[in-house]
């Protein structure tokens, strides 16, 4: 009885122990296959790491690369910006050193008298009958010009002097010269030819007086004073006239 007793209990301990022993061995087996999944997982993700590192560093020399050729080239553009300001600079000296040079040579043609860049044209010949307004701005037209302008203090002294020049026998009615000013659209509005309003008149005194009703043209008079010397006439009241063009090259031709 107890020997088959006995023999029960070192049969259950020998069972037992064998499974123990299967069971470690299983355990040692998974984790080994663990083992070498985690080290299959690692050599990849290193792989991984060193794949992204090289594009890394390959990314960052062309970024390297691109932003040191951007800073050559904006230099490179700021150098083209400054000849290219300097250039514009030495093209309007240029510029203004030809206008110079061409306002230099430009001539008025024979019997025109020159002041600043305009020409004037003062008919003073007996041979060349008096005319009306009309008229005598048409006799300009023919010579490239248009009656005169007398818009500044410089243009009105430099006619009245020629005028005080030409005429010494004292004021008459009819030594007047027209010039492009009249109030023909609106009673008292003057207008110049270009079709800009009077801003200053050098009138006599009395005028204008639009005496006969239709006076509507203005003449100018040689006159000590200067700046009284404009009367409004007739417009077909015959009277010399002044025309005013600009000069010409000295290349052009200046027979008119």
């Amino acid at each position: 009885m107890h020997t088959a007793l006995l023999m029960a209990v070192i049969s259950m301990a020998v069972l037992k122990n064998g499974t123990n022993e299967n069971q470690s061995s299983f355990n040692i087996t998974g984790m080994r296959r663990e083992l070498e999944l985690l080290r299959d997982n690692n050599a990849t993700l290193t792989a991984a790491r060193l794949s992204l590192q090289y594009d890394y560093d390959i990314v960052h020399w062309e970024y390297y690369q691109s932003e040191h050729q951007f800073l050559r080239y904006e230099s490179y553009c700021s150098d083209l910006l400054f000849q290219i300001e300097t250039l514009e600079d030495k093209k309007k000296e240029q510029e203004l050193r030809i206008d110079q040079i061409e306002r230099s040579c430009l001539r008025c043609p024979p019997g025109w008298d020159l002041l600043n860049d305009t020409c004037y044209y003062f008919p003073i010949s007996s041979e060349i009958q008096r005319r009306g307004w009309d008229e005598a701005r048409a006799d300009c037209t023919k010579r490239g010009a248009d009656l005169a302008i007398v818009d500044t203090l410089e243009k009105q002294i430099f006619i009245a002097g020629v005028l005080q020049a030409l005429h010494d026998e004292g004021f008459s009615y009819r030594s007047g010269y027209w010039i492009g000013l009249r109030d023909k659209d609106t009673e008292g509005t003057w207008k110049w030819t270009t079709g800009s309003l009077l801003s200053r008149g050098y009138w006599m005194d009395g005028e204008p007086n639009d005496d006969y009703g239709y006076e509507d043209c203005v003449a100018t008079y040689p006159t000590v004073n200067p700046l009284k010397s404009w009367n409004d006439v007739p417009c077909r009241h015959p009277l010399k006239w002044i025309c005013a063009k600009g000069p010409q090259p000295v290349t052009a031709s200046l027979d008119s």
